[in-house]
């Protein structure tokens, strides 16, 4: 009788954090943060509310694209799961991570509706985090569970937009 031993990192892909968690954290923090300090920003009440509304708007329909193509495939969505299948279809043929893309827009749209500068400004460690934390660990466990099928969609479509 032989038992195969694997770790986490062969069966998923390893990320640093759940991606919601990772916007949760920075979205508490830059407007709490914007809230104590007492910064934001004067005027321009309708246009911040309007570019942030579409901004938020964009981010639900992205992230729902992206969600609703894994669903259809039966795949997990959740990156400490076990990915079945290799969605390369939708808006998957446009960008490999419209989930992620989603996350970082809503960041986004939030700080601009709410002026927040400090919740904008932290739109860039989010994006870090995400890209070195979360997509590079899944592209290298995508490149070990497809190979081949998965280096060919990654040459073919942009990592982001």
């Amino acid at each position: 009788m032989t038992i195969e031993i694997t770790t986490p990192d062969e069966e998923t892909a390893d990320v640093f954090a759940p991606p919601p968690l990772i916007l949760l954290a920075s979205l508490g923090i830059g407007l709490s943060a914007d809230r104590v300090i007492g910064l934001t920003f004067e005027g321009w009440v309708l246009p911040r509310i309007i570019l942030g509304g579409a901004l938020v708007a964009g981010a639900i329909v992205l992230g729902l694209a992206g969600l609703t193509r894994f669903r259809r495939a039966g795949t997990a969505v959740e990156p400490w799961h076990p990915s079945t299948q290799l969605v390369t279809d939708g808006v998957f043929a446009r960008t490999r991570n419209p989930m992620y893309v989603a996350l970082v827009m809503l960041q986004l749209g939030i700080g601009f509706a709410f002026g927040g500068p400090v919740t904008l400004l932290l739109v860039i460690p989010l994006a870090m985090i995400l890209h070195s934390g979360v997509v590079l660990a899944e592209e290298r466990y995508l490149d070990r569970k497809f190979g081949a099928p998965y280096r060919a969609y990654r040459d073919r479509v942009r990592r982001y937009l």
